[in-house]
């Protein structure tokens, strides 16, 4: 999605889905691409972080259930992320 946002305030024109400034939108995937791959030489973990939240459903997946996702952050050795989430979210055990 690519808005001009100076004509269009209220983001209504999808200037990539209007087929306009293709080469704009192709440009901000090129430095996002290349911005992710700066960052994941630099991480700890061989995977994108956000790829992991989205194959396990999305950041909000867990909202009522956060027992059986702290129950998988454990099992997939994730348990100091669990203890995080159970402290600051008490009240959703």
């Amino acid at each position: 999605m690519l808005f001009d946002v100076a004509r269009d305030p209220h983001e209504v024109d999808d200037l990539v889905a209007d087929g306009e400034d293709l080469s704009v939108a192709a440009q901000g995937r090129e430095l996002l691409a290349a911005w992710t791959d700066e960052q994941m030489a630099r991480s700890y973990s061989p995977v994108d972080p956000l790829k992991i939240v989205l194959s396990e459903g999305g950041p909000y997946h867990c909202r009522g259930r956060l027992p059986a996702y702290l129950e998988r952050l454990r099992a997939t050795g994730r348990s100091a992320w669990a203890d995080v989430l159970e402290q600051r979210h008490p009240d959703e055990l």
